[in-house]
């Protein structure tokens, strides 16, 4: 799947954020977010609740941004341990 980059704009500026309902999408932007089906109804409600809630869901955004950078920080040193154990090394036939 593809992830939006719009979506990842929205989540480091911490601001509410209208995608679709897509399950990978609703996986990763767990808050802060309004999920719509594309429809032009759809987008008009979800503007029209997001100008309603915009604080609420910054605050959200806000929130959800810090855990995905310690989500990443995790991963970052995880990483870099199996690096330096040599684990992360590939599998080399002789």
């Amino acid at each position: 799947y593809t992830m939006l980059s719009g979506a990842h704009e929205a989540l480091a500026l911490e601001k509410p954020l209208i995608t679709s309902d897509w399950q990978p999408l609703r996986q990763y932007f767990l808050a802060g977010t309004a999920y719509v089906n594309n429809s032009v109804s759809e987008i008009v409600n979800a503007v029209k609740y997001v100008q309603v809630e915009k604080d609420r869901m910054k605050k959200e955004m806000q929130i959800l941004k810090h855990q995905k950078l310690k989500e990443w920080e995790v991963k970052v040193s995880e990483l870099k341990e199996r690096l330096s154990s040599g684990r992360g090394r590939a599998n080399t036939v002789a």
